[in-house]
């Protein structure tokens, strides 16, 4: 009899997917951080109405889409 536990076993395509997963969270980590690195510039532009720098803006966005797409992706 074998001492082996097989219920704990893990195929290669359950760590290939546990990969991407980790590839794809620290992504959304990534522009999260991005993200909450220039609130400041809405903050602003709500307080004062200084205008938030067009490619920060355009950054904002791409990064947002991003986690979006990432979070979709996820689900499925």
């Amino acid at each position: 009899m074998s001492n082996i536990d097989m219920s704990r076993m893990v195929s290669a395509e359950d760590k290939a997917r546990a990969a991407t997963v980790a590839t794809l969270e620290a992504e959304v980590a990534e522009q999260a951080a991005y993200l909450a690195a220039t609130d400041w510039y809405v903050t602003r532009f709500a307080e004062t109405g200084t205008a938030v720098p067009e490619e920060v803006r355009a950054a904002r966005t791409v990064a947002r889409d991003r986690v979006s797409e990432i979070r979709d992706q996820l689900r499925a």
